[in-house]
């Protein structure tokens, strides 16, 4: 049995790297805060370069939109104020 290496495609990546992104995300929710800050400190690190390599990825995939998946949460400022907000402030 050949030991190459498969080429994965972008949507199997995107997959994998999510599913690693919510397994670091699961055990930072679960650090207790009075133990080691440098081991959370670790984690959020690791989360964050996951959110660029997603992004990446998506954005090679979906270079014309720009923001892949990601574009549901960005706001144009065309569009005016955030539809999201509905606090009132009194």
């Amino acid at each position: 049995m050949p030991s190459e290496e498969t080429e994965e495609t972008p949507q199997e990546l995107l997959a994998k790297l999510k599913a690693e992104r919510q397994f670091l995300s699961e055990r930072m929710r679960q650090h207790p805060p009075d133990r080691d800050h440098n081991e959370f400190t670790a984690l959020f690190l690791q989360v964050g370069q996951l959110d660029i390599e997603i992004k990446k990825i998506i954005e090679s995939v979906v270079p014309e939109q720009g923001h892949g998946e990601l574009g549901q949460f960005t706001l144009k400022s065309s569009e005016g104020p955030d539809p999201l907000r509905k606090r009132k402030i009194k």
